[in-house]
Formats: C-alpha cells, structure tokens, sequence
C-alpha cells in the first residue's frame, strides 16, 4: 500500500507583509494609497496546514488480474487530491513588531483601526489532478487535466489547467495546454552537461473569464557534470 497510496500533511509557519486589497486609478490618486503604505509596514504571522493524497492505481488486491496491471502498464495513470490552508489560514498582525515609533508610522489611531480590521486570509482550496504517460510507438507521452479551487465559486474554466508533454527521440521535450482558458507552450532540450527550458503562460487578471490576461514568459538553464 505504501507505493499505491502516499499521503502528507505539511504546516507552513508564515510571516508576510502584504496588500490584501485590490487597488485602482481612484485609489492612487486619493489619500487613500496612504493607507496601502502604511499597510506594508505590518508584518502578519500565521500558521496554514495543508493535506495532500496520491495514487498510481497498483492497489495490492487488483495487481493479480493481468489486464488490470496490462492497462496500468500502458498507461501509467496517477491522480492526486490536495486541499491547502485546511480551514483557512488567518494571518494576525504581529503586535510586537514593529515598534510604531521605529516603524515610520506616525499615526497611531490608523494603526489600531489596521490591529482590529478583518485579518488577512488565505481561503481553503482543494485540488485534484489526474495524469497519463502512454509511450506512443518511440514517443514518451503525458497527459494531465487540474481542476483547483473546487470548494469556490467561480467558472469552471478559471480552474481548469491541461497539459501535454511529448519526449522526443534523444533530446528534445515539446509541451503544451491551456491555463484558465489562455494557451501554454514550451521546449525542453538535454544535452547531457546543460539542460534548457523555456515556456510561457497566462493567468487570469480581470473579474471575469476571457477578460483580461497576464501573460508570462520563462527560461532556465541547468548545468552538471
């Protein structure tokens, strides 16, 4: 059972200082941006715990029917569930630090409004995937489909990911899928001492789907002996 079904549990002691706030053209041209520095100057503390479950399907009692292990073997499936910041993580502004008197804070009241404001939160998610690698003829294959944030209430497309990677022959990887509705694309090459990656990838900015998109771009390099 312990290659068919792992399971973890981490705790993540944090300590952030952050704008829990979106911010717009009427916030940065009134006093109000102000109070989004002075925001800053607050260190949070808070304690998230997160669970997470996987499994490749080779349950002891099924490993003795030989079209059940002939269909893992050729499609190598694996599925995972996690849920992060079980019960929400709440992040509570450190009293002690810092001093307002050191801290550029001039006005006391807006820190004590700030102390007993609504604590910054980290909402709950739970997350689940599922993957294949079929070796297609010389061709190593994969194939996953993400769904996160299944306890909230948004469109489904804004927490749908898919991907796909093919290995061809000697070096070369070729990756692609689609991220909250916005397509992915990316190369991998190993050469033996250095091994490259280059990708890129949107995510979701406006309110709704389709709306307005943050496109990114990534390469790294790895070198070894």
């Amino acid at each position: 059972w312990e290659k068919a079904l792992q399971v973890g549990i981490t705790a993540r002691p944090t300590v952030r200082t952050s704008v829990n706030e979106r911010i717009g053209v009427s916030t940065v041209i009134s006093d109000e941006i102000d109070d989004v520095f002075q925001s800053l100057l607050f260190p949070h503390f808070g304690i998230g715990f997160d669970v997470g479950t996987k499994t490749d399907f080779r349950f002891p009692g099924m490993l003795k029917n030989d079209s059940y292990v002939a269909f893992l073997d050729r499609w190598q499936p694996t599925a995972g569930l996690t849920v992060q910041n079980i019960g929400d993580t709440v992040f509570k502004v450190n009293l002690r630090s810092p001093d307002a008197n050191e801290s550029g804070v001039e006005d006391h009241t807006k820190f004590a409004n700030f102390v007993d404001s609504e604590p910054v939160r980290d909402d709950m998610s739970v997350n689940v995937g599922f993957a294949i690698a079929p070796k297609i003829s010389i061709l190593d294959t994969k194939f996953a489909i993400d769904v996160n944030n299944l306890n909230r209430d948004d469109e489904l497309i804004r927490k749908l990911n898919i991907g796909a990677e093919v290995s061809l022959p000697i070096i070369l990887k070729v990756r692609a899928g689609l991220n909250q509705g916005y397509p992915t694309f990316g190369l991998g090459a190993n050469l033996g001492i250095v091994e490259g990656n280059a990708a890129t990838n949107a995510e979701e900015q406006g309110l709704v789907s389709r709306q307005a998109s943050d496109r990114r771009y990534g390469v790294n390099f790895r070198f070894g002996i």
